[in-house]
């Protein structure tokens, strides 16, 4: 039985919430909105969390504006500050001594 990964983005979940014929309509101009093609959208919209694929920041951005949300919720897992705060304090750990030679 495969482990269930859930979904990058909260594109899919955003589109269905909306009536049917503004769902078509958007899945049509958003795309155009961010210059992909339709395949890219689609791709955006399935994107797996464990996905090292991310879309680029002025797409997000727009789409964000367009469900009117902020680029972070658009995000279904996104990092707190506490855990990037944590990679920063590992990380400066692990690499401050090569600064000093």
């Amino acid at each position: 039985m495969s482990k269930h990964v859930p979904y990058k983005y909260k594109l899919g979940y955003l589109l269905r919430r909306m009536p049917m014929e503004e769902y078509i309509l958007a899945c049509q101009f958003l795309p155009k909105l961010c210059g992909v093609s339709k395949r890219t959208f689609r791709n955006w919209i399935y994107r797996k969390a464990d996905s090292n694929i991310l879309i680029p920041g002025e797409h997000l951005i727009k789409l964000a504006k367009f469900f009117n949300l902020s680029p972070e919720e658009l995000l279904e897992e996104p990092p707190t500050t506490a855990e990037i705060a944590e990679d920063w304090e590992e990380f400066k750990n692990q690499h401050i001594n090569n600064l000093m030679l």
